[in-house]
């Protein structure tokens, strides 16, 4: 193997990018160790060479290192473009090469980026996925909503959800009524009096049945246009969201895809888009459902007996500290899983660009192995994923779930207990009790 190497500017026919990389991974990493002498325009890379020779009409004018030269006053970028304007005046006698073109027009590229380099830091080769911490904040749920639609929308969507959950409570609340005036025939028959209803009943069994039935009917009817409206508006928001996102990578300018791997894009357009599209809806629409439940019982808890919100208030404040503990783990975990799936499709695309490349050199078991090694870490954290609520409430939260029994089984004693009392001393003060 050689260990001298002359290159003559092979950085003028490419761009910046290409050129940048080519420096970096070929000329100063792959043949670190060897002689490498490199005639080039391209003074952005004086900084990272040993030493620095300045010719000027076959003649050395200085030789030095980068910061011994600029120390003696010697300035790369004057010499640059005299010697670009003299180039300019030779070519109205002759007609240059398309290559010495090219290597003008990289030279005049090279100073602007030396003046940028000296003023600014220079950009990153690409832009490392960092990991986001902390909750997911309100903004990002009210966006989502107003994508679906206006406040308008909104508003009738949180009303019909309200409606259904009134006219579920309100057959429920019905059937116990009627339970109770079953209960009270039943006794009055044990009496001998045998009545289709007591006097003070207004309505009739049969009546109590075509009521009910359509209190079924209603709440039916209200949870079907209810739904209906809801994944509507999840539907529009998803296509607006996809849209955004496309139109602003239709309009990114070239530093952007740069600094951003094509697999990362991929993987936003693929796995988070289509969970969207599926996945958060339906937990969407489930966080309202069961959120409204839980409004509605507390309220009914507090009808029936008052004292019951003292246990009522314990377990939610217990649900609520599981929650956020809960939460914690699930956000880094989710996280993580996104951040292990991109390296797969930088991998996948990579791969399918450079493929003669690949078989030419015979490296089709090195990149097969490479991909094992992102598709390993990638399944391991949603392994991790599908596992974790399992390890959380049955290790690692054995105690707090312990806690929680203990006080659902001394809030399922104390209802138990209300409702004996109930019972045996017939105190019939509310439908409920």
């Amino acid at each position: 193997m050689p260990t001298v190497y002359l290159m003559d500017d092979p950085l003028s026919a490419v761009d910046a990018h290409v050129g940048k990389h080519i420096f970096e991974k070929c000329i100063d990493k792959y043949l670190r160790g060897k002689t490498r002498i490199l005639v080039t325009h391209q003074l952005q890379y004086l900084r990272n060479v040993d030493r620095i020779i300045v010719l000027k009409d076959g003649a050395i004018q200085a030789e030095s290192t980068y910061d011994e030269l600029s120390s003696m006053g010697v300035d790369f970028g004057r010499l640059l473009k005299n010697q670009v304007e003299a180039d300019e005046k030779s070519s109205v006698l002759s007609s240059p090469l398309v290559s010495r073109k090219n290597s003008l027009i990289a030279s005049i590229t090279s100073l602007s980026s030396l003046m940028t380099n000296n003023s600014s830091k220079q950009d990153p080769d690409e832009i490392t996925e960092m990991q986001t911490v902390g909750n997911v904040s309100g903004k990002v749920f009210t966006g989502y909503l107003r994508a679906g639609g206006n406040w308008c929308v909104i508003f009738i969507v949180a009303m019909l959800s309200v409606a259904t959950q009134l006219a579920a409570s309100g057959s429920d609340f019905f059937l116990a009524n009627w339970v109770n005036k079953e209960r009270l025939h039943m006794n009055q028959t044990e009496d001998d009096i045998v009545e289709d209803f007591p006097p003070r009943s207004s309505l009739t069994r049969m009546e109590y049945i075509y009521i009910y039935s359509g209190l079924i009917l209603l709440t039916i009817g209200i949870t079907l246009i209810r739904s209906r409206a809801f994944f509507w508006m999840c539907l529009r928001a998803s296509m607006r969201l996809h849209d955004r996102t496309f139109r602003s990578i239709s309009r990114a300018t070239t530093r952007f895809f740069n600094t951003n791997m094509s697999g990362r894009v991929l993987n936003r357009f693929s796995k988070d888009m289509g969970a969207v599209d599926e996945m958060l809806p339906i937990a969407f629409i489930d966080s309202i459902q069961i959120g409204m439940s839980l409004v509605t019982a507390t309220i009914v808890i507090a009808i029936a007996n008052v004292w019951l919100l003292i246990p009522t208030v314990i377990a939610s404040i217990v649900f609520y500290y599981l929650r956020i503990f809960y939460l914690a783990t699930n956000y880094s975990v989710k996280r993580l899983e996104s951040i292990t799936r991109s390296p797969i499709f930088i991998h996948l695309s990579a791969t399918l660009r450079g493929l003669p490349t690949i078989r030419a050199f015979g490296m089709e078991a090195t990149l097969t192995k490479e991909f094992d090694n992102y598709q390993d870490i990638s399944c391991s954290v949603q392994f991790l994923e599908f596992d974790h609520p399992h390890v959380l409430l049955q290790k690692e939260t054995s105690y707090l779930k312990s806690m929680v029994q203990e006080i659902g089984t001394a809030m399922a004693e104390a209802l138990a207990d209300v409702a004996r009392n109930c019972y045996e001393n017939r105190v019939l003060m509310h439908p409920l009790c």
